[in-house]
Protein backbone atom coordinates (compact mmCIF):
# COMPACT_ATOMS: atom_id res chain seq x y z
CA UNK A 1 0.00 0.00 0.00
CA UNK A 2 2.78 2.28 0.68
CA UNK A 3 4.59 1.34 -2.51
CA UNK A 4 1.18 2.52 -4.31
CA UNK A 5 0.89 5.88 -2.45
CA UNK A 6 4.57 6.56 -3.14
CA UNK A 7 4.18 6.41 -6.73
CA UNK A 8 1.16 7.93 -6.54
CA UNK A 9 2.95 11.24 -5.06
CA UNK A 10 5.53 11.29 -7.44
CA UNK A 11 6.05 14.45 -9.35
CA UNK A 12 3.22 16.36 -7.63
CA UNK A 13 5.20 18.11 -4.96
CA UNK A 14 4.58 16.69 -2.02
CA UNK A 15 6.34 14.21 0.35
CA UNK A 16 5.25 11.38 2.49
CA UNK A 17 6.08 10.72 6.48
CA UNK A 18 4.86 7.40 7.45
CA UNK A 19 3.90 5.99 11.05
CA UNK A 20 3.30 2.63 11.59
CA UNK A 21 1.47 1.95 14.42
CA UNK A 22 1.67 -1.98 14.47
CA UNK A 23 -2.07 -2.95 15.12
CA UNK A 24 -2.20 -0.50 18.13
CA UNK A 25 -5.18 1.47 18.21
CA UNK A 26 -3.62 3.36 20.75
CA UNK A 27 -0.62 4.46 18.77
CA UNK A 28 -2.58 5.54 15.79
CA UNK A 29 -5.00 7.70 17.71
CA UNK A 30 -1.63 9.62 18.76
CA UNK A 31 -0.38 9.69 15.34
CA UNK A 32 -3.61 11.41 14.51
CA UNK A 33 -3.19 13.85 17.37
CA UNK A 34 -0.03 14.42 15.79
CA UNK A 35 -0.59 15.02 12.40
CA UNK A 36 -3.35 17.39 13.28
CA UNK A 37 -1.02 18.99 14.96
CA UNK A 38 1.57 19.67 12.49
CA UNK A 39 1.36 21.57 9.29
CA UNK A 40 0.23 18.26 6.84
CA UNK A 41 -1.79 18.70 3.44
CA UNK A 42 -3.66 15.84 4.61
CA UNK A 43 -4.19 11.90 6.20
CA UNK A 44 -4.28 8.92 4.78
CA UNK A 45 -5.49 6.20 7.55
CA UNK A 46 -4.47 2.19 6.95
CA UNK A 47 -6.71 1.54 10.66
CA UNK A 48 -7.35 -2.01 12.21
CA UNK A 49 -10.55 -1.02 13.71
CA UNK A 50 -12.04 2.72 13.63
CA UNK A 51 -12.80 3.22 16.99
CA UNK A 52 -15.61 6.09 18.78
CA UNK A 53 -11.97 8.07 19.47
CA UNK A 54 -10.79 7.58 15.94
CA UNK A 55 -13.87 9.72 14.50
CA UNK A 56 -13.93 12.07 17.28
CA UNK A 57 -10.11 13.27 15.90
CA UNK A 58 -10.68 13.24 12.88
CA UNK A 59 -14.35 15.20 12.60
CA UNK A 60 -11.91 18.18 14.46
CA UNK A 61 -9.31 17.68 11.52
CA UNK A 62 -9.30 20.84 9.12
CA UNK A 63 -7.28 18.53 6.74
CA UNK A 64 -8.75 15.93 4.32
CA UNK A 65 -8.72 12.30 5.54
CA UNK A 66 -9.15 9.38 3.26
CA UNK A 67 -9.00 5.96 5.28
CA UNK A 68 -7.63 2.88 3.20
CA UNK A 69 -8.68 -0.49 4.29
CA UNK A 70 -11.24 -0.44 5.89
CA UNK A 71 -15.08 0.62 4.74
CA UNK A 72 -16.17 3.84 6.70
CA UNK A 73 -19.54 5.73 5.24
CA UNK A 74 -18.91 9.25 7.00
CA UNK A 75 -15.01 9.60 4.66
CA UNK A 76 -13.81 8.95 1.37
CA UNK A 77 -12.43 5.51 1.37
CA UNK A 78 -10.41 2.60 -0.30
CA UNK A 79 -11.24 -0.69 0.77
CA UNK A 80 -11.19 -4.53 -0.33
CA UNK A 81 -13.48 -7.16 -0.91
CA UNK A 82 -12.62 -9.05 2.21
CA UNK A 83 -15.86 -11.03 2.32
CA UNK A 84 -15.58 -12.03 -1.21
CA UNK A 85 -11.46 -12.98 -0.97
CA UNK A 86 -12.59 -15.65 1.87
CA UNK A 87 -15.41 -17.10 0.23
CA UNK A 88 -13.65 -17.16 -2.88
CA UNK A 89 -10.63 -19.09 -0.55
CA UNK A 90 -13.13 -21.31 1.34
CA UNK A 91 -15.43 -22.23 -1.89
CA UNK A 92 -11.77 -23.45 -3.34
CA UNK A 93 -10.82 -25.70 -0.57
CA UNK A 94 -14.15 -27.18 -0.88
CA UNK A 95 -14.21 -27.59 -4.43
CA UNK A 96 -10.46 -29.99 -4.04
CA UNK A 97 -12.00 -32.34 -1.32
CA UNK A 98 -12.23 -30.47 1.97
CA UNK A 99 -15.20 -30.85 4.51
CA UNK A 100 -13.80 -29.80 7.71
CA UNK A 101 -12.31 -26.27 7.41
CA UNK A 102 -10.92 -24.54 10.24
CA UNK A 103 -10.66 -21.35 10.68
CA UNK A 104 -8.02 -19.34 12.52
CA UNK A 105 -9.57 -15.34 12.78
CA UNK A 106 -8.66 -12.06 13.90
CA UNK A 107 -10.81 -10.00 16.23
CA UNK A 108 -13.71 -9.36 14.73
CA UNK A 109 -13.98 -5.93 15.79
CA UNK A 110 -11.57 -5.08 12.79
CA UNK A 111 -14.77 -5.19 10.02
CA UNK A 112 -12.67 -5.93 7.12
CA UNK A 113 -9.73 -8.52 8.17
CA UNK A 114 -11.91 -9.85 11.35
CA UNK A 115 -16.07 -10.31 10.45
CA UNK A 116 -15.86 -10.01 6.81
CA UNK A 117 -13.84 -12.48 6.34
CA UNK A 118 -15.22 -14.88 9.04
CA UNK A 119 -18.54 -14.05 7.12
CA UNK A 120 -17.24 -14.94 4.37
CA UNK A 121 -15.75 -18.25 5.77
CA UNK A 122 -19.37 -19.04 7.37
CA UNK A 123 -21.23 -18.48 3.82
CA UNK A 124 -18.96 -20.64 2.08
CA UNK A 125 -19.51 -23.08 4.43
CA UNK A 126 -23.46 -22.86 4.40
CA UNK A 127 -23.91 -23.16 1.09
CA UNK A 128 -21.82 -25.81 0.35
CA UNK A 129 -24.66 -27.85 3.27
CA UNK A 130 -20.98 -27.90 5.47
CA UNK A 131 -22.52 -27.24 9.42
CA UNK A 132 -20.57 -24.47 11.22
CA UNK A 133 -18.34 -25.34 14.16
CA UNK A 134 -17.08 -23.23 16.81
CA UNK A 135 -14.81 -25.94 17.75
CA UNK A 136 -13.17 -25.70 14.41
CA UNK A 137 -12.40 -21.95 14.81
CA UNK A 138 -9.57 -20.21 16.95
CA UNK A 139 -8.76 -16.82 17.35
CA UNK A 140 -4.95 -14.94 16.16
CA UNK A 141 -3.15 -11.86 15.82
CA UNK A 142 -1.75 -10.93 12.77
CA UNK A 143 1.54 -12.14 13.44
CA UNK A 144 3.86 -15.54 12.71
CA UNK A 145 3.55 -16.68 16.50
CA UNK A 146 0.16 -15.80 16.52
CA UNK A 147 -1.05 -18.23 14.09
CA UNK A 148 1.29 -21.16 15.44
CA UNK A 149 -0.14 -20.47 18.92
CA UNK A 150 -3.80 -20.35 17.30
CA UNK A 151 -2.92 -23.94 15.47
CA UNK A 152 -1.12 -25.47 18.75
CA UNK A 153 -4.60 -24.51 20.94
CA UNK A 154 -6.60 -26.01 17.53
CA UNK A 155 -5.16 -28.98 17.64
CA UNK A 156 -5.06 -29.57 21.42
CA UNK A 157 -8.66 -30.00 20.54
CA UNK A 158 -8.08 -33.11 19.05
CA UNK A 159 -10.71 -32.54 16.58
CA UNK A 160 -10.41 -33.70 12.95
CA UNK A 161 -10.26 -31.49 10.23
CA UNK A 162 -8.75 -31.29 7.03
CA UNK A 163 -8.48 -27.69 5.42
CA UNK A 164 -7.32 -24.44 7.52
CA UNK A 165 -8.26 -20.96 6.55
CA UNK A 166 -6.37 -18.55 7.62
CA UNK A 167 -7.43 -14.84 8.04
CA UNK A 168 -3.73 -13.53 6.64
CA UNK A 169 -0.59 -15.36 5.07
CA UNK A 170 1.28 -14.14 8.25
CA UNK A 171 -1.37 -16.42 10.20
CA UNK A 172 -0.91 -19.35 7.92
CA UNK A 173 3.18 -19.15 8.01
CA UNK A 174 2.86 -19.47 11.75
CA UNK A 175 0.26 -22.63 11.56
CA UNK A 176 2.47 -23.95 8.71
CA UNK A 177 5.27 -24.21 11.15
CA UNK A 178 2.96 -25.83 14.03
CA UNK A 179 1.92 -28.16 11.70
CA UNK A 180 5.23 -29.00 10.51
CA UNK A 181 6.45 -29.60 13.85
CA UNK A 182 3.86 -32.03 14.89
CA UNK A 183 4.57 -34.26 11.09
CA UNK A 184 1.28 -32.77 9.89
CA UNK A 185 1.59 -33.41 5.80
CA UNK A 186 0.76 -29.97 3.91
CA UNK A 187 -1.23 -30.50 1.76
CA UNK A 188 -1.06 -34.31 2.01
CA UNK A 189 -2.99 -34.35 5.47
CA UNK A 190 -4.35 -30.95 5.65
CA UNK A 191 -4.87 -28.37 2.67
CA UNK A 192 -4.01 -24.51 4.31
CA UNK A 193 -5.46 -21.06 2.32
CA UNK A 194 -4.90 -17.99 3.64
CA UNK A 195 -5.72 -14.18 2.50
CA UNK A 196 -2.61 -11.61 1.09
CA UNK A 197 -0.71 -13.09 -1.38
CA UNK A 198 2.85 -11.67 0.27
CA UNK A 199 6.06 -11.98 -1.12
CA UNK A 200 7.10 -14.86 0.87
CA UNK A 201 3.76 -17.07 0.02
CA UNK A 202 5.43 -18.43 -2.71
CA UNK A 203 8.78 -18.80 -1.51
CA UNK A 204 8.04 -21.40 1.52
CA UNK A 205 7.55 -24.66 0.48
CA UNK A 206 5.05 -25.94 -0.34
CA UNK A 207 3.96 -22.77 -1.51
CA UNK A 208 0.63 -21.07 -0.34
CA UNK A 209 -2.55 -20.78 -1.96
CA UNK A 210 -3.78 -17.01 -0.94
CA UNK A 211 -6.10 -14.50 -2.33
CA UNK A 212 -4.18 -11.69 -3.93
CA UNK A 213 -5.60 -8.06 -2.93
CA UNK A 214 -4.48 -5.38 -4.94
CA UNK A 215 -2.83 -3.56 -2.09
CA UNK A 216 -0.59 -1.36 -4.73
CA UNK A 217 -3.50 -0.50 -6.23
CA UNK A 218 -5.17 0.60 -3.19
CA UNK A 219 -2.35 2.78 -2.22
CA UNK A 220 -2.44 4.56 -5.36
CA UNK A 221 -5.86 5.38 -5.17
CA UNK A 222 -6.33 6.35 -1.62
CA UNK A 223 -3.52 8.89 -2.48
CA UNK A 224 -5.03 9.94 -5.29
CA UNK A 225 -8.30 10.44 -3.87
CA UNK A 226 -6.45 12.49 -0.68
CA UNK A 227 -4.85 14.83 -3.63
CA UNK A 228 -8.52 15.41 -5.12
CA UNK A 229 -10.00 16.04 -1.58
CA UNK A 230 -6.74 18.68 -1.16
CA UNK A 231 -7.58 20.40 -4.20
CA UNK A 232 -11.19 20.06 -3.23
CA UNK A 233 -12.50 18.02 -6.37
CA UNK A 234 -13.60 15.58 -4.26
CA UNK A 235 -17.11 14.54 -2.40
CA UNK A 236 -16.91 13.57 1.24
CA UNK A 237 -18.73 10.35 0.38
CA UNK A 238 -16.30 8.80 -2.70
CA UNK A 239 -16.11 5.41 -2.08
CA UNK A 240 -14.06 2.22 -3.47
CA UNK A 241 -14.25 -1.07 -3.35
CA UNK A 242 -11.26 -3.22 -4.90
CA UNK A 243 -11.51 -6.68 -6.53
CA UNK A 244 -9.53 -9.58 -5.99
CA UNK A 245 -7.77 -12.85 -7.55
CA UNK A 246 -7.39 -16.64 -6.21
CA UNK A 247 -3.86 -17.66 -6.33
CA UNK A 248 -4.37 -21.64 -6.30
CA UNK A 249 -0.85 -23.11 -5.71
CA UNK A 250 0.79 -26.23 -4.06
CA UNK A 251 -0.84 -25.77 -0.14
CA UNK A 252 -4.36 -26.94 -1.39
CA UNK A 253 -3.16 -29.09 -4.33
CA UNK A 254 -5.87 -31.96 -4.89
CA UNK A 255 -5.00 -35.69 -4.18
CA UNK A 256 -3.74 -37.87 -7.54
CA UNK A 257 -6.54 -40.47 -8.30
CA UNK A 258 -4.66 -44.09 -7.78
Amino acid sequence: MVDGMTNALAGTGYNSILANAGNSIEKELEYLKIFKENDVDGVILTGTVITKEHHEIMLSYKKPIVILGQFDKKYPCVYYDDYGAAYAAVKHMIDVGCKRIANLYVMPEDKAAGKSRMDGYYDALQNAGIEYNEKLVAESDFTINGGYCAMKRLLSKNIRFDGVFCATDTIAFGAKSYMEKKGIRIPEDIKLAAIGDSRMSTIVTPSLTTVHLHHVTGGREACKILLEKIDGDVPITKQYKLGFELCVRESTRAQKEI
